[in-house]
């Protein structure tokens, strides 16, 4: 193989890659997106701590999008 396949695949399995994270993390932002903003994980009783994690998959969809 020589290092521009080798390079393809490489690049076509980081891609595979951010396509599952991508999949997994659109059903999730969607069933967020129809609780109350209050409450988005109901498992997490503090209120700023809610806020912190439905902010870090915000930027985790936004770094997917760019990527």
């Amino acid at each position: 193989m020589n290092p521009v396949d080798r390079q393809f695949r490489y690049s076509v399995l980081l891609l595979a890659a951010l396509f599952v994270i991508a999949g997994v993390c659109l059903p999730i932002c969607a069933w967020i997106a129809r609780m109350p903003l209050t409450s988005p994980f109901p498992f997490v009783e503090n209120e700023s701590l809610n806020r912190h994690l439905f902010g870090a998959i915000g930027l985790l969809c936004l770094g997917i999008g760019v990527g």
